[in-house]
């Protein structure tokens, strides 16, 4: 990992080269799109923002050339890293001032409530769209159907766990990014950063009230922002388990478990993680592990 951080900090044509060809290579692998971003949000990080921008456009150069020699995904028209690259540079921005990874992944938050805002506005049927996106989609998978997404009754929920996923593939992204510059610059400074990961009281307030008038308004629109905040709130929840074992010194096979569930049952682990981090919103678990409580 040191090598590839001493490479892409020499030059923004070397940090650009190594974005463009892990964007290029997400247009058949879309998770490596993560890593792609990452490198954008460690420049803008490190480098400020104008350079941020300047390795995102070039390397969206170098994956729109690269990307006609590479056969994409069924239902995935354009490269999912060029959903990545504006709001990395966001989130990048404002971690750079505010030092906060807490308001950083609340940024990453705003960005999916308004796409999923956005989608209600924009299409009369968000399920419809969804349904008409699936059945190109599957048609990449040998055994998937769109009938298999009606019965278990994840269509109507498409639009949330699309935009959780973005979510998570966003912060994850920027996350990338701060370890990477802390990796080079201020080694032991990410870890820091996350064990002190927190939501501000207020933003738990709003988010309430924004759930609250969803649901008058609209009851799937609710569940979709649900989906979201509890993306936002997980990273909280991950947060706390990992200040927790930290400062108790306690051995990392206590981490192993949730990490687990999150591969094998990310549903469960999600929203249990999710409701973890509410609460320490309320409660500060942190706070009373320095206590000794």
């Amino acid at each position: 990992m040191r090598y590839l951080v001493a490479f892409i900090s020499k030059s923004l044509f070397q940090a650009s080269l190594v974005a463009g060809l892990f964007g290029a290579l997400s247009i058949a692998i879309v998770p490596i799109s993560i890593v792609s971003a990452g490198v954008v949000a460690f420049v803008a990080m490190r480098r400020g923002f104008n350079n941020g921008f300047t390795v995102a456009f070039s390397a969206t150069v170098i994956v729109v050339v690269l990307g006609v020699f590479i056969e994409s995904r069924p239902g995935l028209s354009w490269p999912v890293v060029f959903f990545l690259y504006p709001p990395v540079l966001l989130g990048a921005w404002v971690l750079k001032e505010t030092q906060s990874q807490g308001l950083l992944v609340l940024s990453a938050g705003v960005i999916s409530t308004l796409f999923v805002l956005g989608m209600y506005l924009v299409s009369d049927d968000v399920t419809t769209f969804w349904q008409n996106w699936l059945s190109v989609a599957v048609s990449g998978v040998e055994g998937a159907t769109v009938k298999g997404f009606e019965l278990d009754g994840t269509l109507p929920l498409m639009n949330g766990i699309i935009t959780t996923v973005y979510t998570l593939s966003l912060v994850i992204s920027l996350f990338i990014g701060r370890y990477l510059q802390s990796l080079a610059y201020n080694p032991g400074g990410f870890n820091e950063e996350f064990y002190a990961l927190k939501i501000p009281f207020l933003a738990l307030t709003t988010i309430i009230a924004l759930i609250a008038l969803s649901a008058a308004a609209n009851q799937q629109m609710m569940m979709d922002l649900l989906m979201v905040f509890s993306a936002v709130f997980f990273f909280q929840g991950l947060a706390v388990l990992h200040g927790v074992v930290h400062k108790r010194k306690m051995g990392i096979g206590w981490l192993l478990p949730p990490y687990a569930g999150v591969l094998l049952v990310p549903r469960f682990i999600i929203v249990g993680l999710a409701i973890l981090g509410v609460l320490d919103v309320l409660v500060d678990f942190r706070s009373r592990s320095n206590d000794g409580r």
